[in-house]
């Protein structure tokens, strides 16, 4: 079976149009299936209770939709009886303050009227009080005992689902993958020793930038060949312009047509700039992928916007990157350089990567099936199309496509769990058939090159020195962003603005990682230049321009880091509450995921904290 998929995947687009999409979705579904069968949940029960929830929220929503009538109702007279009170006294004052300019008729015709009004008032609130409050607080009783229906038929549904909720767990989507596609390998955890493996064999280190954190990875290999797609959180601090405006009027004298002098007022909006520093932040998603095939080629290229072109435009758009191709060949031959189109014009136009540095290499890559492959992904508009770039420096491949940074590949069981088996079964498949192809997809270009799947890496034995920690250095700062903000926010920062977390490994205990969190954030202070602007009216006016100032704050605390092996279940139904019994009175920072767990340490390594560890021992 394995051979099978091998082969197979030379061709990955259409493998997976024409196969392996219905079976991600039909291994999905049996996953979930095979969930509830060891959850031993009653399908049919599970059924019954929703179908009993759904008609409990029914009734109260109607109970609700009476009750907001009759308190609007009640507004509605409240509020007439407001008016009737105010015109009825205003007529009221009338007629008593002016007797004597009114004629007897109107005089007395204004107190009649002013009497009726206030009467009128004086009977609405009687029946506010008497008929339409009674009514309300009746409807309230109604609603409460209604909502408390509601909820218990909800708590009765969650009740049928609890365990197999309390299964679905992290990775899982990862699973299904690896069952269709032997060839591709995903692991539970980023680990030490791949941490290692890649930064010493291709010297790929994602947590090396100081303004960059690690919010989430997930790693692998194809054929041995080792990837890691990291999520990554970025800060920049640099100019910005803030704008503002200040509008100014002035009055000139003019003669009309009669020869009268007359004003003419005159505006104008002043505008003007400041530039200041200030942080950017961002995120993007990419893949690293390490390969010895063709160690010394380099070479990028960006989407070529050819998806959803009709085979008319493309033929044009073809035709004329040809020619400017050939142009840059014939250059080429004048300077001695070694750019040589491959003959293939489609190919060489859509894919480019234009600037390598190694003819025989690329060709040696890029053969007419990788090239067809290639095609394949960027002219086809399903499911993506051409939304990504691939770099190549070396043995290290690079790809980052549109479609990944708009996909959260967590996979967090909360994005499952659900009261209802119908729509939590459907929310689990949806996930693993998205997770699936926005991974497929940013590992198909690679996939499209067969050498890079032929080509399994030579056996290579990891530096153990290197491997220091039980949990890696990327993992620890997906932990550390996994936790409360509250626990490293710098005294002072602005806590409407994001924290930038970067881990540092202190020093190995028995079964956990000690790890330093260093994170900072700016205070911000509002300031404003006036910026002097010259009017229409031949003076000079400040412009006042509001901006930000931005000074940063820093802070280092310490976390405790230690992957326990227990599943999402375990953790959930033995050691979750024991360990909030024990940090109670603490700052709450305690996270757990994918195996791997964390801990916010007060004072450095407390008695309480060793506690935590000897819990997860029993």
């Amino acid at each position: 079976m394995a051979e099978l998929n091998k082969e197979v995947l030379f061709k990955p687009c259409d493998l997976y149009n024409n196969s392996l999409k219905q079976k991600y979705h039909t291994a999905s579904e049996q996953y979930y299936d095979s969930l509830a069968k060891k959850a031993n949940t009653n399908i049919e029960e599970n059924a019954r209770l929703v179908q009993e929830y759904n008609k409990a929220s029914e009734k109260c929503a109607n109970a609700h939709k009476i009750l907001n009538g009759l308190n609007s109702k009640k507004s509605g007279f409240t509020t007439l009886v407001v008016f009737l009170f105010i015109f009825g006294t205003v007529l009221l004052g009338l007629g008593i303050a002016l007797p004597i300019v009114l004629e007897e008729p109107l005089y007395l015709l204004m107190l009649i009227g002013a009497v009726a009004l206030i009467g009128l008032g004086i009977f609405l609130i009687v029946y506010i009080v008497k008929k339409i409050k009674p009514k309300i607080s009746d409807q309230s009783k109604v609603v409460g005992v209604l909502e408390k229906e509601k909820t218990e038929a909800l708590q009765r549904c969650y009740a049928s689902m609890k365990d197999l909720n309390l299964l679905l767990d992290w990775n899982m989507p990862a699973v299904v993958m690896e069952r269709c596609t032997p060839i591709i390998d995903l692991d539970p955890v980023f680990s030490p020793e791949r941490f290692a493996y890649l930064k010493q064999k291709f010297d790929i280190d994602v947590t090396k930038n100081k303004d960059s954190s690690v919010r989430g990875v997930l790693s692998g290999n194809i054929q041995g060949n080792p990837f890691v797609l990291v999520d990554m959180f970025n800060c920049s601090y640099h100019a910005k312009t803030y704008y503002g405006q200040l509008t100014i009027s002035w009055v000139t004298y003019v003669r009309d047509a009669k020869g009268n002098r007359v004003a003419v007022t005159h505006t104008q909006t002043l505008h003007a700039e400041t530039v200041h520093d200030a942080p950017f932040y961002g995120g993007i998603t990419k893949l690293i992928y390490g390969n010895e095939a063709a160690p010394n080629l380099t070479f990028s290229r960006t989407s070529s916007g050819a998806s959803g072109l009709s085979p008319k435009e493309l033929e044009k758009k073809v035709a004329a990157g040809a020619k400017e191709l050939q142009k840059k060949a014939d250059e080429a031959i004048k300077k001695g350089t070694s750019f040589t189109p491959l003959g293939n014009d489609e190919f060489d136009v859509l894919f480019g990567g234009h600037n390598r540095n190694n003819e025989v290499e690329f060709r040696l890559l890029f053969t007419p099936l990788a090239q067809a492959n290639e095609l394949d992904l960027i002219k086809g508009g399903s499911p993506f199309g051409d939304d990504f770039s691939f770099t190549k420096n070396k043995m290290v491949n690079t790809i980052i496509s549109s479609h990944s940074q708009r996909f959260d590949y967590s996979a967090n069981p909360q994005k499952f769990i659900h009261y209802d088996f119908k729509t939590g079964k459907e929310l689990f498949v949806n996930y693993c058939d998205d997770f699936i192809k926005n991974l497929y997809f940013d590992l198909a270009p690679l996939m499209s090159v067969p050498l890079y799947q032929m080509h399994k890496t030579h056996e290579y034995i990891y530096n153990k020195e290197l491997v220091t920690s039980h949990v890696s250095l990327a993992e620890q700062e997906v932990l550390a962003n996994g936790m409360k903000k509250d626990c490293f926010i710098p005294e002072g920062a602005d806590r409407s603005l994001p924290l930038l977390m970067k881990a540092k490994f202190l020093r190995k205990e028995e079964d956990c990682d000690l790890v330093n969190i260093h994170s900072y954030s700016y205070i911000t202070t509002p300031r404003v230049d006036y910026i002097p602007k010259l009017g229409g009216d031949g003076h000079m006016h400040n412009v006042p321009v509001h901006w930000i100032q931005y000074d940063r704050v820093d802070s280092d605390n310490v976390i405790k880091v230690e992957h326990i092996d227990k599943s999402r279940h375990e953790y959930t139904s033995v050691y979750a509450q024991k360990i909030k019994d024990l940090i109670k009175g603490k700052r709450d920072g305690a996270h757990f995921e994918r195996g791997l767990f964390s801990i916010f340490l007060e004072r450095g390594y407390s008695s309480n904290d060793e506690n935590i560890s000897s819990i997860f021992k029993k």
